[in-house]
């Protein structure tokens, strides 16, 4: 079980901290990182360094469960900026798995948020139209 390294006043609460299993899966704890966008992905859609170590401090830390950023499954139709992860092509596959792997030797399980930018690509970006449901 993670031990925080701060008092739980409340006995009742540490379940927090407690593993939780789902199915196949065991999570270390219930503590879970929503996706949050970072913009640091490099202009070609690679995760940066500066994206392995803004989601390492957060798994060394003791998240159980990280929920990667919105990365674009379209490119460039379905981007939303200039600087978000992609993960359209096989070529991302080798640093994704890195990152899995790295991820994982904290103990951190992942998940990812795929996104389709939509409505919202704006056309002066992608430079093409926006594209999404009626």
């Amino acid at each position: 079980m993670f031990e925080p390294n701060f008092p739980v006043a409340n006995k009742s609460r540490r379940a927090i901290f407690e593993p939780l299993t789902v199915k196949r899966t065991v999570f270390p704890n219930r503590i879970v990182m929503p996706p949050i966008g970072t913009n640091f992905a490099t202009l070609s859609g690679e995760l940066s360094d500066e994206n392995m170590q803004y989601y390492r401090e957060r798994a060394r830390g003791g998240v159980g469960l990280i929920i990667m950023e919105n990365v674009c499954v379209d490119f460039p139709v379905a981007s939303n900026g200039f600087t978000q992860i992609r993960f359209d092509l096989d070529k991302f596959l080798p640093r994704m798995s890195a990152f899995v792997d790295e991820m994982h030797s904290y103990g951190a399980k992942v998940g990812i948020q795929i996104n389709h930018a939509g409505a919202s690509a704006n056309p002066a970006i992608t430079g093409m139209p926006s594209y999404s449901s009626s």
